[in-house]
Protein backbone atom coordinates (compact mmCIF):
# COMPACT_ATOMS: atom_id res chain seq x y z
CA UNK A 1 0.00 0.00 0.00
CA UNK A 2 2.73 2.09 0.80
CA UNK A 3 4.30 1.55 -2.21
CA UNK A 4 1.21 2.50 -4.61
CA UNK A 5 0.88 5.72 -2.80
CA UNK A 6 4.80 6.86 -3.01
CA UNK A 7 4.68 5.99 -7.00
CA UNK A 8 1.26 7.93 -7.08
CA UNK A 9 2.51 10.63 -5.72
CA UNK A 10 6.15 10.27 -7.28
CA UNK A 11 4.08 9.95 -10.81
CA UNK A 12 1.93 12.87 -9.74
CA UNK A 13 5.10 15.05 -9.14
CA UNK A 14 7.15 14.43 -12.20
CA UNK A 15 3.60 15.38 -14.25
CA UNK A 16 3.14 18.57 -12.53
CA UNK A 17 6.90 19.47 -13.36
CA UNK A 18 6.58 18.62 -16.69
CA UNK A 19 3.38 20.64 -17.88
CA UNK A 20 5.24 23.40 -15.20
CA UNK A 21 8.20 22.32 -17.82
CA UNK A 22 6.23 23.50 -20.65
CA UNK A 23 3.78 26.53 -19.92
CA UNK A 24 7.65 28.35 -20.24
CA UNK A 25 7.23 27.63 -24.11
CA UNK A 26 4.48 28.32 -26.61
CA UNK A 27 5.22 26.20 -28.92
CA UNK A 28 5.08 25.90 -32.76
CA UNK A 29 3.28 29.69 -32.25
CA UNK A 30 4.69 32.62 -34.57
CA UNK A 31 5.30 35.91 -33.56
CA UNK A 32 6.44 38.85 -35.56
CA UNK A 33 5.03 39.68 -39.23
CA UNK A 34 5.89 36.47 -41.06
CA UNK A 35 3.90 37.58 -43.63
CA UNK A 36 6.41 38.97 -45.45
CA UNK A 37 8.45 35.49 -45.81
CA UNK A 38 5.68 34.11 -48.02
CA UNK A 39 6.89 33.18 -51.38
CA UNK A 40 10.57 32.89 -50.09
CA UNK A 41 12.50 29.90 -51.31
CA UNK A 42 15.57 29.74 -49.58
CA UNK A 43 16.76 30.62 -46.08
CA UNK A 44 20.01 30.79 -44.74
CA UNK A 45 20.48 28.80 -41.86
CA UNK A 46 22.31 29.38 -38.97
CA UNK A 47 23.27 27.94 -35.33
CA UNK A 48 23.30 29.67 -31.86
CA UNK A 49 24.73 27.68 -29.34
CA UNK A 50 25.39 30.66 -26.85
CA UNK A 51 22.31 29.73 -24.34
CA UNK A 52 22.04 26.34 -24.37
CA UNK A 53 21.83 24.10 -21.72
CA UNK A 54 22.27 20.35 -20.91
CA UNK A 55 20.33 18.97 -17.97
CA UNK A 56 20.22 22.67 -16.26
CA UNK A 57 23.77 22.69 -16.81
CA UNK A 58 26.03 25.00 -18.82
CA UNK A 59 27.96 23.34 -21.97
CA UNK A 60 31.28 23.64 -19.74
CA UNK A 61 29.19 23.10 -16.69
CA UNK A 62 28.50 19.89 -18.26
CA UNK A 63 31.38 18.77 -20.09
CA UNK A 64 33.43 18.29 -16.31
CA UNK A 65 29.76 16.87 -14.67
CA UNK A 66 30.10 14.37 -17.78
CA UNK A 67 33.99 13.85 -17.26
CA UNK A 68 33.63 13.38 -13.73
CA UNK A 69 30.69 10.72 -14.27
CA UNK A 70 32.46 8.83 -16.90
CA UNK A 71 35.85 9.74 -16.64
CA UNK A 72 37.00 6.34 -19.25
CA UNK A 73 35.47 8.64 -21.88
CA UNK A 74 36.88 12.28 -23.16
CA UNK A 75 33.75 14.52 -22.76
CA UNK A 76 35.22 17.73 -24.72
CA UNK A 77 35.31 15.04 -27.58
CA UNK A 78 31.76 13.34 -27.09
CA UNK A 79 30.43 17.21 -26.97
CA UNK A 80 32.53 18.74 -29.69
CA UNK A 81 32.22 15.51 -32.30
CA UNK A 82 29.31 13.37 -31.47
CA UNK A 83 26.52 15.89 -29.63
CA UNK A 84 27.06 18.84 -31.17
CA UNK A 85 26.82 17.47 -34.77
CA UNK A 86 23.49 15.72 -34.57
CA UNK A 87 21.97 19.07 -35.76
CA UNK A 88 22.69 18.49 -38.77
CA UNK A 89 19.75 16.06 -38.48
CA UNK A 90 17.55 18.91 -38.06
CA UNK A 91 18.20 20.61 -41.18
CA UNK A 92 18.11 17.64 -43.59
CA UNK A 93 15.02 16.78 -41.84
CA UNK A 94 13.43 20.18 -42.22
CA UNK A 95 14.85 20.04 -46.00
CA UNK A 96 13.44 16.42 -46.37
CA UNK A 97 9.98 17.85 -45.33
CA UNK A 98 10.01 20.92 -47.47
CA UNK A 99 11.23 19.01 -50.59
CA UNK A 100 7.68 19.06 -52.54
CA UNK A 101 7.08 22.67 -51.65
CA UNK A 102 10.15 23.91 -54.03
CA UNK A 103 12.01 25.29 -50.31
CA UNK A 104 14.68 24.82 -48.17
CA UNK A 105 17.09 25.87 -45.83
CA UNK A 106 20.82 26.12 -46.75
CA UNK A 107 24.10 26.52 -45.07
CA UNK A 108 25.11 28.98 -48.22
CA UNK A 109 25.07 32.92 -46.73
CA UNK A 110 23.85 35.40 -48.15
CA UNK A 111 20.26 34.57 -48.85
CA UNK A 112 17.46 37.87 -47.59
CA UNK A 113 16.40 35.85 -44.44
CA UNK A 114 18.20 33.93 -42.07
CA UNK A 115 16.63 30.64 -39.94
CA UNK A 116 18.81 31.03 -36.90
CA UNK A 117 18.11 28.00 -34.73
CA UNK A 118 19.04 28.18 -30.50
CA UNK A 119 19.33 24.96 -28.30
CA UNK A 120 17.96 26.18 -25.21
CA UNK A 121 17.18 22.75 -23.90
CA UNK A 122 18.36 19.49 -23.89
CA UNK A 123 18.28 16.49 -21.81
CA UNK A 124 20.12 13.61 -22.08
CA UNK A 125 17.68 11.39 -23.77
CA UNK A 126 17.17 14.15 -26.51
CA UNK A 127 14.42 16.05 -25.67
CA UNK A 128 14.51 19.35 -26.45
CA UNK A 129 13.20 22.79 -26.97
CA UNK A 130 15.17 24.88 -29.80
CA UNK A 131 14.11 28.74 -30.12
CA UNK A 132 13.82 30.06 -34.05
CA UNK A 133 14.16 33.09 -35.70
CA UNK A 134 14.13 34.38 -38.92
CA UNK A 135 15.35 37.54 -39.39
CA UNK A 136 16.35 39.80 -42.50
CA UNK A 137 19.87 38.94 -43.00
CA UNK A 138 21.65 41.25 -40.88
CA UNK A 139 18.72 42.94 -39.76
CA UNK A 140 15.83 42.74 -37.25
CA UNK A 141 14.20 39.80 -36.84
CA UNK A 142 10.58 38.98 -38.80
CA UNK A 143 9.14 35.78 -36.86
CA UNK A 144 10.40 33.82 -33.84
CA UNK A 145 8.46 31.03 -32.93
CA UNK A 146 9.89 27.86 -30.48
CA UNK A 147 9.65 23.58 -31.48
CA UNK A 148 10.13 20.66 -29.23
CA UNK A 149 11.90 17.86 -30.33
CA UNK A 150 11.67 14.37 -28.60
CA UNK A 151 14.51 12.40 -27.84
CA UNK A 152 14.92 8.45 -28.46
CA UNK A 153 14.57 5.42 -26.07
CA UNK A 154 17.19 3.10 -27.17
CA UNK A 155 20.89 3.81 -28.02
CA UNK A 156 23.66 6.14 -26.88
CA UNK A 157 23.43 9.83 -26.02
CA UNK A 158 24.83 10.98 -29.73
CA UNK A 159 22.05 8.59 -31.37
CA UNK A 160 19.11 10.39 -28.85
CA UNK A 161 20.53 13.37 -29.33
CA UNK A 162 20.17 12.54 -33.54
CA UNK A 163 16.64 11.85 -32.46
CA UNK A 164 15.48 14.74 -30.78
CA UNK A 165 16.97 17.04 -33.80
CA UNK A 166 14.80 15.25 -36.03
CA UNK A 167 12.08 15.42 -34.31
CA UNK A 168 12.43 19.20 -33.90
CA UNK A 169 13.06 19.12 -37.67
CA UNK A 170 9.85 17.83 -38.23
CA UNK A 171 8.19 20.45 -36.08
CA UNK A 172 10.66 23.34 -37.57
CA UNK A 173 9.25 22.33 -41.33
CA UNK A 174 5.68 22.03 -40.52
CA UNK A 175 6.20 25.53 -38.44
CA UNK A 176 8.27 26.86 -42.20
CA UNK A 177 5.12 25.37 -44.56
CA UNK A 178 2.79 27.84 -42.73
CA UNK A 179 4.56 30.39 -42.93
CA UNK A 180 6.73 30.33 -46.19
Amino acid sequence: MKKNLFATALLLMLCTLTMQAQKKYVFDKVEGTPAQLKGVKELSYETDWSRVRVEGLTPKEWIVNRQDEQPEYDAQNEWDNQLVPRIKYMRSTVNDKLKKTGRRVTIVAGKPYTLVVTPLEISRKGDMVVECTIKHTGGEPVAHFYVKGNGGTFGSMSNLWGDGFESAGKHLAAVLKEIL
